[in-house]
């Protein structure tokens, strides 16, 4: 066998290896707790945002008649309800990942939610890192609503 074609197995067999360890790993810990610990975790800091984000336009009253809202409040509404349904799809995405009480028995539907845990890896990021920026945007927004409540001079 020529050098390369040793070389190109060798990295088949390492990438396979790799995948296999990720699947029972996860399996494992799908067959233990039900969810996989990043998942547990994603959903709770997804909650407490919607939790924060409902807070803040009860707090803000923008759809009230005797206050009119500025211009940042408005940026902010929409910013808020764009993070809700994001917060919303990827709190769905990870409840479908979750093996069902009564399947944590079950070794292959463990094994199949650890497959589509893998595979739904890149969406869930991708959904994270757009939720992430919204929250930044939010942030941004607060501060900025704050230093023109309290009129502190732009820097």
């Amino acid at each position: 066998m020529d050098p390369l074609s040793a070389f190109s197995l060798a990295g088949t067999i390492v990438q396979f290896v790799d995948f296999g360890t990720k699947v029972v790993s996860q399996t494992r810990q799908l067959y233990k707790n039900g969810q996989l610990s990043v998942h547990a975790q994603a959903k709770s800091a997804t909650e407490d945002l919607l939790d924060f984000s409902a807070k803040l336009q009860q707090y803000h009253h923008w759809d009230s008649h005797d206050v009119r809202p500025t211009e940042d409040d408005k940026a902010l509404a929409a910013l808020c309800r764009s993070c809700d349904e994001i917060a919303k799809t990827l709190l769905e995405q990870l409840i479908k990942l979750q093996v069902p009480g009564d399947g944590r028995k079950q070794p292959w539907k463990t094994v199949g939610q650890a497959l589509r845990s893998i595979w739904a890896h890149e969406q869930l990021a991708d959904l994270e890192e757009r939720l992430a920026s919204y929250r930044r945007a939010m942030d941004s927004r607060i501060l900025g609503s704050l230093r023109q409540a309290t009129r502190i001079p732009a820097i």
